[in-house]
């Protein structure tokens, strides 16, 4: 989230419109993989926290059991998220999404 934080305040100083346009859609894969790892790891870590708050076991077996194998859904997911910032691949995919969307009048 720092990086994130950094490049938008340097954007902001600099203002160099051609440069940005270049690097925006690799802000667009930083951001969208920073989210899908905090979304993963947020459970993770509420659950080793609430044993140190309430004494019960239950939330820690919990995450040893179940979310240690989630930590790599992010691993699994990181090629799509790349896939998806070049442009052959995103106007392919809105060809499929808008052929779907298509009503023709009946006659």
């Amino acid at each position: 989230m720092f990086l994130i934080i950094s490049v938008l305040s340097q954007k902001r100083r600099i203002g160099q419109r051609e440069i940005w346009r270049r690097n925006r859609k690799m802000v667009i894969q930083l951001i969208s993989i920073s989210i899908i790892y905090m979304i993963i790891w947020i459970p993770n870590v509420v659950c080793h926290v609430i044993p140190l708050i309430v004494s019960s076991r239950l939330p820690y077996e919990t995450a040893t059991d179940i979310l240690h194998y989630v930590q790599y859904i992010p691993t699994l997911l990181r090629p799509f998220m790349s896939l998806i910032g070049l442009p052959e691949i995103r106007e392919s995919l809105k060809r499929t999404f808008m052929r779907l969307n298509h009503v023709q009048p009946l006659t």
